[in-house]
C-alpha cells in the first residue's frame, strides 16, 4: 500500500483540470466549450458548443434552477442533467421535447416560427420537488454535485444559436421563491467514483509491476516527469476508453462498434458507432458507410431518419481531432461515403479526389477512434446507430459487430499501406 500511494502521489502533483477555458466565476454560464477546440475532453463534435452552469449542494437542499430562453437558430439544441461525479445524465429534453411558454411554437417539431420569439421555461429540481412547469428534469435528492449542459448543434451564426443565452435562476421549490442566478461551480478535480473505478485499478497494475520490475517503473515515472505528462482529468479519459482498443483487428476489416459511453458527458440524442484503430508506418485509413438521408431544412425534422450525422477523429485521450458533417460528405452515386484518413500530403489528396474520397488528414499519434455519429435516428429508421446493442465484452466480439445489425449503414474500415494507396485504381473490401 505505501508504493502504491507513493505512485499515486508523483502521478497526481501538479495535474491540471479540465481542458479549457476556465469558469469565471462571476458568471451563470461557464465560458463555452467549442468542438474545434482540440483542448476540451470527452470526444465533441467539431460544430457542437457546449455551454455548462453547475452548482454544489446537500442532500435535502430544495433549491435548484429555472432555465429561461428563446429557441434558437440551429440544427439541434437539448439540456442534459449530470452527476458531475459520474459524468452521467440523469434527465435531458431533446429540443423537439420542449413545450413552449404561452402563445410560442416550437420550431423543432417542423412548425414556423416567423417571429422568431418564441421561449420557453425549464424547472431543473431535485426528486419530489414540485414544479408548475411543464417542461421539468429532476435529480436523485443525493447528488451532490449537479450540473447541465446546453449544446447547439450546427449553430450557424454564433455560439449562442442567435439568440441571447438563457437566464438561469435559483427557484427554492419549497417556497417557489425565484432569485439570482448563482455563480456556475466548477466540476471536481477528480471524483471518488472516479478514483475508485478508473485510478486505483491503473496503480494497482504499476504497483505490481513495480514490486516485479522497480527500476521500469522508476524509468517510467521519469519519463512522463520529463515529458508532456497527463492531467488527472486525462489519466480518467484514457482508462474510460481504454477497453476499446482490445476490438481493434490488425490486418483484417475493422469493424464499428457500439460501446459503452459512461464516464464521458454522454447524450441521449446521439448514438455512436467507433471504429478503433492502432497504425503503424505511414498506413492509410480508408472508411465506408451508406449515409442515411438527413434534413434538408427544419420543416424536415420530423420525417427525417435522422437528424444529423458526422464522422470524428477521436484519439486515446478523448480529444477530438476534426468531424466530417453530413452536409459536407461527398457520397457516391451508390448512396456510399468513403473516407481517406492518411499522413497529409499532395499525394494523398489528390487520389481521395480521384476516387471520389472524403479526405481527412491524420492527426492523432498512433491510436485513433474514429466516431460515427446518428443524432435523433427515428424509431421506424431500421438502419439507425440505436439498433446496435451497447457491447458486452463476456461475449464474443464478432456478434455485436454494428454491421450484423445495420449492415453497411455501419462503418467499416482498413488500414492499407500508404505505396498500394497510390498505386491502386480501386479500394475496396
Amino acid at each position: 500500500m505505501k508504493l502504491l500511494r507513493t505512485i499515486l502521489i508523483i502521478l497526481l502533483t501538479g495535474s491540471s483540470v479540465w481542458n479549457s477555458a476556465v469558469a469565471e466565476q462571476s458568471k451563470t454560464w461557464d465560458p463555452p466549450f467549442d468542438g474545434r477546440d482540440p483542448s476540451v475532453l470527452y470526444l465533441p463534435d467539431s460544430v457542437a458548443i457546449y455551454w455548462r452552469h453547475g452548482w454544489k449542494r446537500n442532500p435535502g437542499d430544495p433549491n435548484g434552477v429555472r432555465v429561461t430562453g428563446e429557441f434558437p437558430d440551429a440544427r439541434y439544441f437539448s439540456f442534459n442533467v449530470y452527476n458531475d461525479d459520474t459524468k452521467m445524465t440523469l434527465g435531458s429534453f431533446s429540443d423537439y421535447d420542449l413545450v413552449p411558454d404561452e402563445g410560442g411554437i416550437n420550431p423543432f417539431k417542423g412548425k414556423s416560427d416567423s417571429e422568431g420569439k418564441s421561449s420557453y421555461t425549464i424547472d431543473i429540481l431535485p426528486e419530489g420537488a414540485k414544479s408548475d412547469l411543464k417542461n421539468v428534469l429532476n435529480f436523485p435528492d443525493s447528488v451532490q454535485n449537479v450540473s447541465f449542459l446546453l449544446r447547439f448543434y450546427v449553430s450557424e451564426k454564433d455560439q449562442k444559436g442567435n439568440r441571447p443565452l438563457p437566464v438561469i435562476s435559483t427557484l427554492n421549490s419549497e417556497t417557489g421563491e425565484v432569485t439570482a442566478g448563482a455563480p456556475s461551480a466548477q466540476a471536481p478535480k477528480v471524483s471518488k467514483v472516479e478514483i475508485q473505478k478508473y485510478l486505483l485499478p491503473m496503480f494497482k497494475e504499476m504497483a505490481g509491476k513495480a514490486e516485479k520490475n522497480p527500476e521500469a517503473v522508476i524509468e517510467m515515472i521519469h519519463k512522463r516527469q520529463q515529458g508532456d505528462s497527463l492531467s488527472v482529468k486525462e489519466l480518467v479519459c484514457k482508462q474510460v476508453v481504454a477497453p476499446a482498443f482490445r476490438y481493434f483487428q490488425p490486418g483484417g476489416i475493422l469493424e464499428s462498434y457500439n460501446f459503452n459511453t459512461s464516464g464521458t458527458y454522454p447524450n441521449k440524442d446521439n448514438h455512436y458507432l467507433v471504429i478503433p484503430v492502432i497504425r503503424k508506418n505511414d498506413d492509410v485509413l480508408v472508411v465506408k458507410f451508406r449515409a442515411p438521408q438527413f434534413p434538408a431544412s427544419a420543416k424536415d425534422y420530423p420525417t427525417s431518419p435522422v437528424r444529423y450525422f458526422s464522422l470524428s477523429q477521436g484519439d486515446d485521450i478523448t480529444y477530438n481531432h476534426g468531424t466530417i458533417i453530413d452536409r459536407d460528405f461527398l457520397i457516391g452515386e451508390d448512396g456510399i461515403a468513403r473516407v481517406m484518413i492518411g499522413d497529409d500530403s499532395d499525394a494523398l489528396r489528390k487520389k481521395a479526389k480521384q476516387m471520389v474520397y472524403n479526405y481527412m488528414p491524420w492527426k492523432v499519434h498512433e491510436k485513433m477512434l474514429l466516431v460515427y455519429r446518428h443524432m435523433i435516428p427515428r424509431a421506424d429508421f431500421a438502419n439507425g446507430n440505436d439498433k446496435v446493442p451497447t457491447i458486452d465484452h463476456s461475449k464474443p466480439a464478432e456478434g455485436q459487430r454494428g454491421t450484423k445489425f445495420i449492415g453497411d449503414y455501419a462503418p467499416t474500415g482498413k488500414l492499407i499501406p500508404l505505396q498500394d494507396v497510390l498505386a491502386a485504381e480501386k479500394l475496396d473490401w
